[in-house]
């Protein structure tokens, strides 16, 4: 062995060659939160967009103002209906 080599070492002995850099690991660990983080909060937007992007499409091909107007109605009282629902189960 030349003096700058090493001998071989067992799996977990100390020291270690190969130390783990614990701040990369750290670093990396956070991104990855944030991460999820960020795809949780642009799936809850998207979901949002897609919902009301429905009821757009839908009072917009009403044939009448007046007609726009009652199913703009019935979508409020289904919002709101579907609220209350969601309320009463988290109360139980």
């Amino acid at each position: 062995m030349t003096e700058n080599q090493q001998p071989p070492r067992r799996t977990g002995e100390w020291p270690t060659a190969e130390p783990v850099d614990l701040d990369a690991l750290r670093a990396a660990l956070a991104e990855h939160k944030h991460g999820e983080q960020y795809a949780r909060i642009q799936a809850a937007i998207a979901w949002n967009e897609l919902v009301l992007d429905n009821i757009r499409i839908d009072l917009a091909n009403q044939p009448t103002t007046s007609s726009a107007r009652t199913r703009a109605r019935w979508w409020i009282r289904g919002v709101l209906a579907q609220l209350d629902a969601v309320l009463k189960e988290g109360d139980r």
